[in-house]
């Protein structure tokens, strides 16, 4: 990516990994103390006032794969119909769509059920919101089984906490969820990466 490249010239421009970690901390605790929750490293979200109290909000039953992302700008990701895609890495070939009158897309590729699974499990730690029940209803599978040897390791270094059929990321897991979800990615990810 550019920014990537921006790095690798001028590394001395970018923050030590302490610092990085340090600036995670401090704004997890100044987001967290205003009523915001976690969602990302580098995103966070207030829930929703319920509109209306006879139908509350179940954020419990959703997950990332129920709504369609559009992506906006260079190197924005989407995701419709199972299908993720991303838009050019290069402004130039952003634009140069933009001025055909396409879509600035430079990939896509369509999800199987296991990357559905993943990217759906990935989220729900971000958010929260793991729900074992709605993982086996929807796809057949017990999480907890089928990550057995990645919980139990993520357990060991602190990083998830499970009780019953909960999962959550711990205040150590937030700090490194990025690397916490590497043991997610699939093979097949893995392979195409």
């Amino acid at each position: 990516s550019p920014i990537y490249a921006h790095y690798l010239r001028n590394p001395e421009e970018f923050p030590s990994r302490k610092e990085l970690l340090l600036m995670i901390i401090m704004y997890m605790e100044a987001f967290e103390s205003h009523g915001y929750r976690y969602g990302t490293i580098d995103y966070y979200y207030k829930p929703p006032p319920s509109i209306d109290e006879e139908i509350p909000l179940d954020i419990e039953s959703l997950m990332h794969t129920d709504f369609d992302v559009l992506p906006l700008g260079i190197s924005g990701y989407g995701f419709i119909n199972q299908t993720r895609y991303m838009n050019h890495l290069d402004l130039q070939a952003y634009y140069d769509a933009i001025d055909r009158g396409v879509l600035p897309i430079a990939r896509f590729y369509s999800l199987p059920d296991d990357d559905l699974i993943r990217l759906n499990l990935m989220y729900s730690l971000r958010y929260d919101n793991v729900n074992v029940h709605e993982f086996k209803k929807r796809y057949g599978v017990d999480i907890l089984d089928y990550f057995a040897d990645t919980f139990r390791h993520l357990q060991e270094k602190e990083l998830v906490e499970i009780d019953g059929d909960k999962v959550k990321m711990t205040y150590l897991g937030r700090i490194y969820s990025e690397e916490v979800f590497t043991y997610f990615v699939s093979e097949r990810v893995l392979r195409n990466i």
